[in-house]
């Protein structure tokens, strides 16, 4: 074959269902994604996928050359994480995917001392509510708020966050029973801070859902619901109250999640060393001289 990257693209279109939803997973134009297709079915001489108007759907030839494709994808990322792993020097490129919250509120500003220590270390942070796959090299680090549970990855717990229910204070005064509220994506059913707020719930009706955490803090200042958030991000909100619920939801633990073929990289090794101090100062959290909770400061 003249491009081997052109099963990629193949393998793309076979998982995001679309032309351009593999345009998004590679970062190319939609209109460069059919045109490697269209070259890859020429060159093969098979039809790989039947475009329709707004999706693309594989045929049972394109399915089996995207699963072989997929195997020479793990290959080369096998290949590659092996080598990176031999490498001594705490240099190059080491990428980190984080849910927004973690990323935005502990990790972005607390890499400012690792960057000054170490000059030859560049860091890409993807800020995602998505798991990243670390087999394909998407990442080289994950940070998760929920135990991975995909076999062959090192995993460590590393903090904890507290959650508490927040409303402005006209939806709190209002009575219980006529609460509305804001709630998780249902994908996170099973996740046992979730299924607490069910509890906390009852037959109240949510009203609006929403994975990203800025999203229902944005839905709860104004004034849609009560919202179940991370302490070390609303209590600094002066236009949102927390509601009393007891015992509270359960805490929220934050996991590191790599390869084995990386830990011993030493670029890796120093960013996850890195990371782990700063989401447990975050986790234990600080507070200011009116007592409001806040991230420590990274070490």
């Amino acid at each position: 074959m003249k491009d081997w990257s052109d099963l990629r693209v193949l393998g793309a279109i076979v998982r995001e269902g679309s032309l351009a939803g593999a345009g998004r997973s590679l970062g190319v134009h939609h209109v460069t994604v059919g045109r490697r297709l269209s070259a890859l079915e020429r060159e093969l001489g098979v039809k790989l996928v039947d475009r329709l108007p707004r999706s693309a759907v594989p045929t049972a030839d394109g399915v089996e050359i995207a699963r072989l494709a997929g195997q020479m994808e793990d290959l080369v990322a096998t290949i590659a994480r092996r080598s990176r792993g031999k490498r001594d020097a705490v240099s190059g490129t080491v990428s980190i995917s984080a849910p927004p919250i973690a990323a935005t509120e502990i990790i972005a500003p607390g890499l400012a001392p690792l960057l000054a220590a170490q000059p030859d270390l560049r860091i890409v942070l993807y800020s995602s509510a998505g798991v990243a796959s670390l087999a394909r090299g998407e990442a080289d680090i994950a940070v998760r708020l929920v135990e991975p549970d995909q076999p062959g990855l090192v995993a460590r717990r590393v903090a904890s966050t507290h959650l508490g229910l927040y409303a402005t204070s006209a939806v709190a005064s209002a009575p219980p029973a006529s609460w509305r509220f804001i709630g998780y994506d249902e994908a996170l059913a099973h996740v046992p801070h979730h299924l607490w707020f069910r509890d906390f719930i009852g037959d109240r009706p949510i009203v609006l859902r929403s994975s990203d955490i800025y999203t229902q803090l944005a839905a709860a200042r104004a004034g849609i619901g009560i919202a179940m958030l991370p302490t070390m991000t609303v209590d600094a909100c002066s236009d949102l109250v927390r509601i009393e619920a007891g015992a509270g939801p359960p805490t929220r633990d934050a996991w590191l999640v790599v390869h084995p073929d990386l830990r011993k990289s030493a670029a890796v090794r120093v960013v996850l060393d890195h990371l782990a101090g700063i989401l447990a100062h975050a986790g234990r959290g600080r507070r200011d001289a009116s007592g409001t909770l806040r991230p420590a400061s990274p070490a």
